[in-house]
Parts: structure tokens; sequence; C-alpha cells
């Protein structure tokens, strides 16, 4: 009864005769602050000068006085709104409910404790730890510790509970500072990567550094949920920039079982582990073992959330990469099929479209057969991706590549060799603009190779004998883990090569012929 006691007095005599809060798409009469909130839902591209006028009539402005006031009322209306989020809204899973819940309750004891409420401050606060210790708060673990073993120090009676709540206190400082450390150390490696192979030999330095580090000051680590993905972010980096997949793979698997033996969802840094592992999966063109993690994942992510859809590009480059392409294709149909697509980036969506362009390409081909009514975007329109100016007009990474890869394996496929020479000639002045020829080893190899077909006049024997050598370094350096370069490759190069020289003839077509040998 004591703590509701206290409450009775502090709202008795602090708090204000009505709550005011955002009340969204009230009906009947609504004050204008609502209506100026609702605006900014309904039509939030406005300008300010346009939600002026509509607030307060054409004659009104921006520099309107009663405008500027009326955003402050809103800014600290919404304000005290944001302590009443559901924390039982189903968008929530069990972290993110006790997080807010917690965090909200150790406001609420430090707001009781100023006002000497002591016994109610006590029980919110116990809340709080309670909380903050299941589901490792680090940080809120620290304050309700320190302030319950303070609340304890002074009475002879609660020495037991000041002792406990010492050791707490102590060990949450611990914690707190190792997932500092592990947090900044991975944030200082990111700040500094880079791509070159002078880069990625610095950033392997600094994270051994880092983890050596990290060792020796906390020879046990104990792993709170935000500490994880810092460490096994610099873990399998570091793994991945060796080009070490069987060490990748140790260290996803030890991340995963610590995650598994946590007493809450750990849905983030149990995805981010999975996705490493898929991309080991695809560099290892291994169908069976990605699969099964996918299978492992998904119920993790939830469908039409951009994490969804990262997932199911790797989907989608896994079964390119090992032939299941009826898999790619029914890939392709379920992320088409959302109409959350839509949403995504602009780069995200041409990127999926470029991944459908690849499919009809292998129906072209006689690799896969495709019914028109199962495709969620309608009929393919061939003629206009043969003449579209590639989509990622300001890639400088290499995006464009695919895209004149799979131009050129069109052209050759339908014959149009004149339209291959001159996406040939593109994919040439890409290349020496954009792409570098120590870290894309294998794009500006295919490259070459592409470049033989033409001065080969097309000829199947002699673009076959031409490109040889050229194929077997292709063969002899797969896929790089440290460099990641399947972005480049939705379908792999080594299948480009194949379905390209299968299409010409045992004829020469000297009028597409290059008239001279590029420099390569």
């Amino acid at each position: 009864m004591e703590v509701l006691k206290e409450l009775a007095l502090v709202l008795n005599r602090y708090c204000v005769k009505n709550i005011n809060v955002i009340t969204p798409q009230q009906t009947g009469e609504r004050d204008l602050v609502d209506t100026f909130y609702n605006l900014l839902q309904d039509e939030p591209d406005l300008s300010k000068e346009e939600f002026a006028q509509r607030l307060y009539g054409e004659d009104s402005s921006e520099k309107d006085n009663r405008f500027r006031k009326l955003k402050q009322r809103l800014t600290r209306r919404m304000a005290n709104t944001l302590f009443f989020i559901d924390p039982k809204d189903n968008q929530f899973n069990e972290l993110q409910s006790a997080y807010y819940v917690a965090y909200r309750e150790y406001a609420l004891a430090r707001i009781l404790q100023g006002r000497n409420a002591t016994e109610a401050a006590r029980h919110y606060l116990r809340k709080a730890f309670v909380a903050s210790r299941k589901f490792e708060f680090s940080e809120l673990l620290l304050l309700t510790a320190d302030a319950l073993r303070a609340q304890h120090a002074y009475q002879v009676s609660d020495q037991d509970k000041y002792v406990h709540y010492r050791e707490e206190y102590l060990r949450a400082r611990v914690l707190f500072n190792m997932e500092r450390d592990v947090v900044m150390a991975y944030e200082e490696v990111v700040f500094h990567y880079g791509v070159s192979p002078e880069a990625r030999k610095e950033t392997i330095e600094r994270i051994q550094i880092k983890l050596a580090e990290i060792h020796a000051d906390y020879p046990q680590l104990e792993h709170t949920y935000r500490s994880i993905i810092n460490y096994y972010g610099l873990r399998t980096l570091l793994d991945q920039l060796r080009g070490d997949a069987k060490s990748l793979i140790v260290a996803v698997d030890e991340g995963l079982a610590i995650l598994e033996q946590k007493p809450y969802p750990a849905d983030i840094p149990q995805s981010f582990l999975y996705l490493t592992k898929v991309v080991v999966h695809l560099v290892e063109r291994d169908f069976t073992g990605g699969t099964a993690t996918l299978t492992a994942a998904y119920p993790l992510l939830t469908p039409g959330f951009a994490n969804w859809f990262k997932f199911k590009e790797l989907e989608f480059l896994l079964a390119m990469h090992t032939g299941h392409y009826a898999e790619a294709f029914a890939t392709y149909c379920s992320v088409a099929n959302f109409k959350t697509v839509n949403s995504l980036p602009k780069t995200s969506q041409d990127r999926w479209r470029l991944n459908r362009a690849y499919l009809y390409y292998l129906e072209a081909t006689g690799r896969l057969e495709i019914d028109p009514a199962e495709d969620p975007w309608g009929p393919f329109r061939l003629t206009r991706f043969l003449n579209s100016v590639p989509e990622f007009s300001q890639d400088k990474k290499g995006m464009n590549i695919p895209i004149l890869i799979l131009q050129i394996a069109f052209g050759i496929a339908l014959k149009r060799y004149s339209l291959s020479v001159d996406r040939i000639e593109a994919i040439e002045k890409y290349r020496s603009r954009h792409i570098s020829r120590d870290e894309n080893y294998r794009a500006n190899l295919f490259i070459k190779i592409l470049l033989q077909f033409p001065i080969m006049a097309f000829h199947r024997n002699g673009v076959k004998r031409k490109t040889e050598a050229y194929l077997k370094q292709l063969n002899d350096n797969p896929i790089d883990l440290a460099k990641q370069s399947f972005d480049f490759e939705i379908l792999p190069y080594e299948t480009v090569y194949a379905t390209a020289l299968e299409s010409l003839e045992l004829k020469f077509h000297k009028e597409s012929a290059m008239g001279k040998k590029s420099k390569v």
C-alpha cells in the first residue's frame, strides 16, 4: 500500500488536470495541434509555407508567429505522447517491448525519487533492474544497480541488500565497460575501412590489435546483446578479409551458439550471423548448406522488411550460382509479389529488375522455362532492356558491369552482334574508368574474354581458341571471399561464357568484328 499512497500523493500534488498528448485522426471537434499532426501524417511533403497556409489561410507564411508557436506546442505534445508507446504492440518482440517498459520504469523511478516518494521509486527501480539484468541492457543495469545500492547504503537493516546491489553494480560496471570497448573497437575498424589491397591489409592488422586488446582486458568475455554483434562482426570481418571461410564458419557458429542460450529473442545479431554464413555458402557454391542456413534464418525475419529482402537477394544469387534456376525464379516471384518492394530504394528495385532480366536470358538460352502468367511484373520487354541505358547511373563500384554483360550476352544469343560490339566497347571504357584490376580481378579477366568475341568475328572455334588461356585463369581464380565479388556476378562468369559460346556459329561475322585489338 505504501507504493500506492506515495503515487497518489505525487499525482494529487503535481499532476496536470489533463494529459496533453496527440490524439491522431480523432473525430469531432479537433485541437489545431492535432490538425497539424494529422496533416503531417497525410501530406508530409508539404513545405513550411504550405503547412502555414493550410492551417492559417492563404495569407499566412512560415514566419507567421502563430505558426511558430503551433510548431512548439506540437513538438511538446508529441514528446509527451512518446511516453505512451504501447509495449504490447505486435510490431515489438519480447526484447523490444522489455526495452520500452524498463526505460520508462527507470524514468518514473527517478521522477518519484525527486519528489521523495522513496518506496515507489524503489519499486520501479527493482522492476527496471530485473528486466535489464534479464535482457542485458547494460547501461540501464548499471544505473539501476547503482541507484538501488545507494538507497540501501545508510540503513543498518538493509546491509544485506546493500552488499547484494553493490556486487551487482560492480558486475554491471565490468559488463558496461566491456560492451563499450567492443562497440568502440568495431566502430574504429569500420571508420577506417577501405577496399584497396593496402587498406584491407591495414584493416586486418587493426582488427587483430583490437581483438588482442579485448581479450587482454577481458579474459572471461561475458557477452551482452550489443557486444555479440560487434565482437563477432570483428571476427567475421577478419576472416572474410583473410579469405578464411573455414574460420569464418567457426566464428559464426560460435556466436549463434551463444545467442541460442540467451533468455530473450536476438533476431538482429542472429540474422547478421546467418547472413554472413549464407555468403560463405554462396561463394563456395554450396546450395545444400546455403538452403539449410536460409531455412534457419527465415523465422527471424518479417516478410516485406528490409532484412527479408536482403536474405531474398542472397537466396536468389545462391540458386543462380548453383544452377537451380527454377528456385531462383520462385525467389524472384516471392519478392515481386510484395507490394513493399516498391518502397525499396531505387537501386534495390533496379537490382531486382536486373535479376529478372538474367532469368529471361536463361529462358532465351534454353536453361529455364518461364510461364509468363506466373511473372508478377508482367511481360518482359527485351527490346526495352537491350536499348536501355544502365540504371546505376551514379555507380562507381562496378554494378553497371552485370547490366552491360547481360546486354552483350543477349546480343550474342539473338545474333545481334553489332549491339554486342557497342556494349563491349562501353564495358571496356567503364572498366578503365571505374574498375580496379587488382580489386576486381575476375571482372577484369572476364572483360578481356568478352573483347575476344568481336576480335574473332564471333566465330565459335576462333573465340574458343582465343579465350582458352583467359578461361583457365578464370577457373583458377574463383570468387574471392575477401572481395565478395559475387555482387557483380548474378550469373557466374563461367556460365555466361558457356552460354555465349553455345550461341555462336561456325562462321565469321566480319561486319561486326572490331577493327583493332583493345588494350587490356
